[in-house]
């Protein structure tokens, strides 16, 4: 009889111990699948608000590029226009870049031209001085504004958003 009662107690503890280290593997589970998912949640909830951040800073870009057209079409003084539009385009240069780190390596790209075409409407702004340049200035913005909404949407489409 003694030898039945050592062997219900081994049987239990050996069932007891493989419940506990179940138990074990399914809470170390449970807390890398929570670390995972929070960390993902607020990978995609920091590249929403830096994409929103580029979005408002590119409004931003198109008072200042309205601002800068309204003086050279009145003859004023281009210095204060060029000074805020310079401003912005620094601005959205950093916005854009924030966006560098939270991107797919093929949005970089998009990042890289955006970057390029800010620089070209910068120096192209610096340059006209009279309504007769306005095509070479209208041409640079046009550019800045299709590589920006180029880099929205493709920023957008990767965290599963439509823009």
């Amino acid at each position: 009889m003694a030898d039945d009662t050592d062997k219900k107690f081994t049987i239990t503890n050996w069932i007891a111990t493989v419940a506990i280290v179940a138990s074990l593997g399914a809470s170390i589970f449970s807390a890398v699948l929570s670390y995972i998912t929070s960390t993902s949640v607020q990978m995609m909830q920091s590249r929403d608000a830096d994409l929103k951040a580029f979005e408002e800073a590119s409004k931003q870009l198109q008072e200042a590029g309205a601002a800068y057209v309204s003086a050279l079409n009145k003859g004023q003084d281009l210095t204060n226009a060029r000074d805020r539009l310079s401003a912005v385009l620094a601005r959205q240069s950093i916005a854009a870049l924030s966006l560098k780190p939270k991107v797919s390596k093929a949005d970089e790209q998009y990042i890289d031209d955006y970057i390029q075409a800010l620089r070209d409407f910068n120096s192209v702004s610096r340059s006209v001085s009279r309504p007769a340049d306005f095509k070479m200035w209208a041409e640079a913005y046009g550019k800045t504004v299709d590589t920006g909404s180029s880099l929205s949407q493709a920023v957008a489409a990767n965290a599963g958003r439509r823009s």
